[in-house]
This record gives structure tokens, C-alpha cells and sequence, in this order.
């Protein structure tokens, strides 16, 4: 009989002790998965909350702001040596360091228009933007109608259709020049509701200003990303913009990630030790229950390592199965669970394939762990003494 049928025969004779502790481990391996399922499933639908709210970057050209007083009235808020920022700058978002996190840029270009429609004569504001890139910072936009294909279309906000009483498939004149309005924005609550967009190349050769920006948005995946780093990068690619940061939004994005990752190791650190203290508990129990076999082995001549390797053979059989059996719950909790918990779709239940590949290992080097005192304390049973307490 060699040493691992030793092992396994001491397993298969405490069946009933051997058992709880597998259980417990392994509804803890089972806990910590789906806890951390729980938590990237939360931060996935935090990030997409989030991103509904648009930007969080804001990119503007660097300008000197001056007050004044002329004729003994004051005068404020006088621009002075505004720099230009050019569409080809505003590529250069995508060559900084953490470009990976950044998830839209939307330049824009802004400029008034006359409006002229059913007898209603007024100035709008015109803004071209990329409706792909815009679509994509501001996903809560719905439209009645569709959004241009090409030249020649535009979009316009509820309050200006509402007005110039207006539908999708109407035509709308500009300063004299006649586009068709392919569709109308539903109410937003904010400024887009006054606003006719266009395509950004149409409406720069339509304002004159081919290649110019007004302004930028970016949206910033921010899950774990440094938005100062981010904001200083795109400053030194960008000197003549002034880089400004939707600060609360962030904040409230990062504090609540931070909540969620706190508790998930604060809970696995808990399951950890009581992980271990079971392994341990129970391998110190085996070897006082067995220090008259274990004499009988040191006196036929089993050497000191033979017993350390036949206690921790128990201990890895232990700790593996226990790890194999809760990832594998741990996996059809967090499919079965989660999406009822979360009222979400299963297809947005993050289960990372990693978690399964570190907890098993991780499991297995607790339970050795665990196992390697009462190895050791079996290994120094005196023969002599044990045979004679017999």
C-alpha cells in the first residue's frame, strides 16, 4: 500500500467530518464567485448608468478672459486671444497613454442661423457634430423620424419643431438655404431641445469654418481609470484647449465601485479564514485521533516525511475537491441568481473565466496551508509512546 491509498483510505474512513468540512469550503469557494460575479455584474451596470449621463471631459479653446472698464461702465467677460482648435487636434485624444479608456470623443462645431419657416423669423443655434460619436456619449437621445444618412438632412430639437411646427420629412430653411429634416428629438430636459444639428462636414462648409471645433466632448471609461491623468494627457496633446472635468459624475462613479470592491474582499477575506481554521481544525482532530496508526507506521519505518506527505495528500484531495465542486457552484449560482437579483438580462452577467482559474489553485494552497502544522506535529508522534498507549 503506498502512501496515497493511505491517505485516501483515512478519508474514506472519516467520511461524515471529512464531508462538513468539504461542504463549508466548498460553499465558501461557491460564495466568493459569486460574490465577485455579483460585484463586476454591479460595476458593468454602474458604467452603463453612468455613461447615460454623456460626458465627463469637456474640451474648450484656451481663451483670456478679461474684465474692463470703458466709459466708467464695467464690462466683463470679454474674450481676448482666443486660440483655434482644429479637427485634426482633436485625433490626437487617441495617441495618449490611456487612450484605452476612452470610450467617445464628439467634436462639435457651433454657429447661429436664421431661421425663417410659416412666418416664424428668428436666430438658432446650428451645431454640427459626428451622430455616430455623438449617439455614443449621448445614448439616451430618441428620435422621431431617423438621423442623417449624408448631406443635406438635419435634426432638430423638440422646442424648435415644436415652433416652427415642423415634422420629420419637412423642409426647413437656414439663412436662405433650404435642408430637409429627417428627424426630431424627443424631449431631453436640457439645451439639445433648442438645438438643429447637422452633419459636422456639412455644417462646417455651410458656416464656413471647414476643419474648426467649437468644442469636444469625451466620455471616459472609469471603472479604474485616472481621469487627472487622463485630463493632463489630453492637455499636453492639446495646449491650446482648456480641458475641463464633470467632477461629480466621476466621483460618484469611483466611490461607488470602491464600495463594492471593499465589501467583496472584506466578505472573501472572512470566508478565507474560516476556510482554513476548518481545514485545520480538521486535520489537527485526524492527527490526535490517529496517533496510535500513526506510531504503528513511524515503527514499521515510515520516515517523518512519508507521514507529512500522507497528511498533506489528505489535505490537497481535501482542498481540491472542495475547490472543483464550489467553482462549479459558484458558476450556476451566479447564472441562475444573479439575473433575477439584478433584474438584468443573463447576457449582462459578468462571470469571468479568471476567477475560476485562481480560486481552485488559491483553495488548494490554503488547504496545504492549513495542513502543513498537524503534518508536521503527526510527523514528531514518538513511536514508542504511541504503541504503548494502545
Amino acid at each position: 500500500m503506498n502512501l496515497r491509498n493511505i491517505a485516501f483510505h483515512s478519508l474514506n474512513r472519516q467520511k461524515g467530518k471529512r464531508s462538513f468540512v468539504l461542504v463549508a469550503m466548498a460553499l465558501g469557494c461557491a460564495t466568493v464567485i459569486s460574490l465577485f460575479s455579483f460585484i463586476n455584474s454591479q460595476k458593468k451596470a454602474i458604467e452603463s448608468q453612468f455613461d447615460e449621463y454623456g460626458a465627463n471631459i469637456i474640451i474648450l479653446p484656451k481663451s483670456d478672459n478679461l474684465g474692463l472698464s470703458y466709459g466708467g461702465v464695467n464690462i466683463s467677460g470679454v474674450m481676448a486671444n482666443q486660440k483655434e482648435i482644429r479637427l485634426q487636434d482633436i485625433d490626437r485624444i487617441w495617441q495618449i497613454p490611456n487612450k484605452k479608456n476612452i470610450r467617445a470623443v464628439s467634436p462639435k462645431l457651433l454657429g447661429a442661423s436664421r431661421v425663417e419657416n410659416n412666418g416664424f423669423h428668428n436666430e438658432v443655434l446650428l451645431v454640427g457634430v459626428f451622430f455616430q460619436e455623438e449617439l455614443r456619449i449621448k445614448q439616451w437621445w430618441e428620435i422621431d423620424g431617423a438621423f442623417p444618412t449624408g448631406n443635406g438632412a438635419i435634426v432638430v430639437g423638440c422646442d424648435v419643431a415644436q415652433q416652427l411646427q415642423i415634422n420629420p420629412g419637412d423642409s426647413l430653411s437656414l439663412d436662405g438655404n433650404v435642408f430637409e429634416v429627417s428627424g426630431v428629438l424627443q424631449p431631453t430636459g436640457s439645451q439639445d431641445d433648442s438645438i438643429v444639428f447637422g452633419d459636422f462636414n456639412m455644417v462646417s462648409t455651410f458656416l464656413g469654418r471647414e476643419g474648426s471645433v467649437s468644442m469636444a466632448e469625451v466620455s471616459a471609461l472609469c471603472s479604474d481609470c485616472p481621469i487627472e491623468q487622463i485630463t493632463a494627457q489630453i492637455e499636453s496633446v492639446l495646449p491650446d484647449a482648456n480641458i475641463k472635468q464633470i467632477r461629480q459624475v466621476m466621483q460618484q462613479k469611483m466611490q461607488s465601485i470602491e464600495q463594492f470592491e471593499r465589501f467583496a474582499f472584506t466578505v472573501t477575506f472572512v470566508l478565507v479564514a474560516i476556510g482554513v481554521a476548518l481545514i485545520f481544525t480538521s486535520m489537527m482532530g485526524s492527527v490526535s485521533e490517529r496517533r496510535q496508526e500513526i506510531g504503528i507506521f513511524r515503527a514499521l519505518g515510515f520516515k517523518k516525511v512519508h507521514v507529512v506527505s500522507i497528511i498533506l495528500t489528505e489535505s490537497f484531495a481535501l482542498s481540491s475537491i472542495a475547490g472543483l465542486i464550489g467553482t462549479a457552484a459558484g458558476y450556476l449560482i451566479s447564472y441562475l441568481a444573479l439575473p433575477t437579483l439584478l433584474n438584468v438580462e443573463r447576457s449582462a452577467i459578468a462571470i469571468s473565466p479568471l476567477v475560476a482559474g485562481v480560486s481552485i489553485p488559491v483553495v488548494v494552497f490554503l488547504g496545504l496551508g492549513a495542513g502543513i502544522y498537524p503534518a508536521l506535529k503527526a510527523a514528531r508522534i514518538d513511536p514508542v509512546t504511541a504503541i504503548n498507549s494502545l
